[in-house]
């Protein structure tokens, strides 16, 4: 039963992803609005089709609650890598639980917006710079998740790792790259703007490739903790051998 529950956790991973960038595209934010339009603009285009960009932001606030199991089970496996008493687990718990806030907070923002979309444009304007500077540039906690995860594995010293060291590696690169979002408070136009090529293109594939890869790497980990609990299970409740049984065995 354990790890039927581990196993669908890890399959919300690519869950969310659907679900988060399918929202994406209904609400019209790909690409995102540019943050040089003036207060005009922006608010037009939340007037020009309020309803698909509500259900569509709607549907990313609820994917927010698929990242949950597979933190959740992250943890689990990190527990079982680095022991009950390391941080590294608790860590990556707290950064991915603030992750879920950094999607569901941006997107209250958004709705504020479209709640009244025939206001004072300059108010629709702040709100809207009020939901994408977090919710493009918010990598600290992700960078904190993900380099507990890449440490975690890279001190697993079995001989077979729970989880592959590429894994480690994979997760403090991909940590690595989501630091220029700390530039979008700096750029309104060019790679480094909430909607340029670096800061919105890279990090929105790097983002949804990570749940893709860790679902896929946690799957294995779970099947393969199922197959030694069931070899120790059937050790545990073989028979002992008989007195026939060890006469029958050669010297």
């Amino acid at each position: 039963m354990n790890s039927r529950i581990q196993m669908w956790c890890a399959w919300c991973g690519p869950a969310f992803v659907a679900v988060f960038f399918t929202g994406f595209i209904v609400a019209g934010m790909i690409p995102p609005p540019s943050p040089g339009w003036n207060a005009e603009r922006v608010a037009a285009f939340y007037q020009e089709d309020t309803d698909s960009l509500r259900a569509g932001l709607v549907v990313m606030m609820i994917s927010a609650g698929l990242t949950a199991p597979l933190v959740a089970l992250i943890s689990v496996q990190l527990r079982r890598i680095a022991g009950p008493d390391s941080p590294l687990p608790t860590l990556q718990l707290i950064g991915g639980t603030a992750g879920v806030l950094a999607i569901l907070v941006p997107m209250w923002m958004f709705l504020a917006a479209a709640f009244e979309p025939t206001r004072d444009p300059q108010i629709t304007e702040a709100l809207n710079d009020l939901a994408f500077l977090p919710f493009i540039g918010n990598f600290p906690p992700a960078c904190v998740q993900l380099a507990a995860i890449g440490v975690a594995i890279l001190a697993d010293q079995r001989e077979k790792p729970i989880l592959p060291r590429w894994v480690g590696y994979y997760n403090l690169w991909t940590a690595f790259l989501f630091l220029p979002g700390l530039l979008v408070v700096y750029f309104k136009d060019g790679a480094f703007a909430w909607n340029g090529a670096v800061v919105f293109w890279v990090v929105a594939v790097l983002f949804g490739n990570w749940f893709i890869v860790m679902s896929h790497v946690l799957r294995r980990a779970i099947r393969e903790q199922r197959a030694e609990e069931e070899s120790a299970a059937a050790g545990a409740t073989a028979p002992p051998p008989t007195s026939a049984d060890r006469e029958a065995v050669p010297a």
